[in-house]
């Protein structure tokens, strides 16, 4: 499946999703928003790396764990995998390398 996100800086014309819905193209979600008076400034938004061992789930508003990831982080032996195991246990995130 491809998909593709544009960035609307005018209005859309009935021509534009026309010439969308031709070449294949299905429209699946629409966003909308306005100024509101007194409003501050657009809160920014975060962006934040994924702790080793987790996943975002499948609906999108948490972190869950990663078997595999989780897995393959504590394969390597030695006092790493122990340590990893302890830090793992623990709920610290753990990358090692083999």
């Amino acid at each position: 499946m491809e998909r593709i996100r544009e960035v609307v800086t005018g209005s859309v014309d009935l021509d534009y999703v026309r010439q969308k819905t031709e070449a294949g193209w299905k429209l699946v979600a629409m966003e909308w928003r306005r100024e509101i008076a007194g409003d501050e400034a657009e809160q920014p938004i975060i962006v934040e790396d994924i702790p080793c061992g987790l996943r975002v789930a499948s609906d999108s508003s948490r972190l869950e764990e990663d078997p595999q990831e989780r897995a393959v982080l504590v394969r390597r032996p030695g006092p790493d995998q122990r340590a990893a195991h302890t830090m793992l246990t623990i709920g610290l995130p753990v990358a090692l390398w083999a």
